[in-house]
């Protein structure tokens, strides 16, 4: 129970970590198309349109959490085995 629990909270850690460093990423790499902004002023909508997101990035990350989480699980479980 132990190991699951340790398992379960270090993946939810990693998961959260990671996507908030990705988030930030994308943050500081996102350039805006200056020079065609105001070209296109005029052809603005006053409505937003929601568009259906791809679920591949969270499906990545989920994995690279749950290998991170594996690892780090095992390797804690047998520093501990060695403490004991």
């Amino acid at each position: 129970m132990k190991k699951y629990l340790l398992f379960v909270l270090s993946f939810i850690l990693l998961f959260g970590v990671i996507n908030v460093f990705s988030g930030m990423l994308q943050t500081v790499f996102y350039q805006p198309d200056l020079p065609n902004l105001w070209n296109n002023v005029e052809q603005l909508h006053n409505e937003v349109i929601f568009v259906k997101s791809s679920s591949i990035p969270t499906i990545i990350v989920t994995l690279i959490s749950a290998t991170i989480a594996f690892f780090l699980q095992s390797r804690l479980s047998k520093k501990s085995v060695l403490i004991n």
